[in-house]
């Protein structure tokens, strides 16, 4: 299973949301334990644009589209964990048969102990639907 989480510069801690990431932590699990991982660029990240006109209830099929283009290395994965994420973007992962699931800050903050804990409990996350 190829997990992805938004992480900040630092490519350790979780980032707030996901599409301001500057890059992903991207994890390989086998029978729950890590065989993979790597960095990767958040590709959406240089399309930064003004939320406050650009994410709003009733986001088009055009803006879906272009972060479905932008997703990168993350259309590779099965799951994404993060901490918040705006509409287009969880549009696009989950056309794309990513599932997402929502992590509380007491579940890990950094990449790593966030995958740990997901490998051995991942029912304490919050699947998006």
């Amino acid at each position: 299973m190829k997990i992805g989480i938004a992480v900040e510069a630092d490519n350790k801690t979780i980032a707030v949301r996901m599409g301001h990431a500057p890059s992903f932590a991207i994890f390989t699990l086998q029978e729950g334990q890590i065989t993979e991982e790597g960095i990767f660029p958040n590709e959406h990240a240089g399309h930064h644009h003004d939320h406050a006109d650009h994410h709003h209830a009733g986001d088009g099929h055009d803006d879906i589209q272009e972060h479905r283009r932008q997703l990168g290395e993350l259309k590779n994965c099965d799951s994404v964990i993060v901490r918040g994420i705006g509409p287009s973007m969880k549009q696009a992962l989950l056309q794309e048969s990513v599932q997402i699931f929502r992590a509380k800050k007491s579940l890990g903050n950094s990449a790593l102990e966030l995958i740990q804990n997901f490998s051995k409990d991942f029912g304490s996350f919050k699947q998006e639907i």
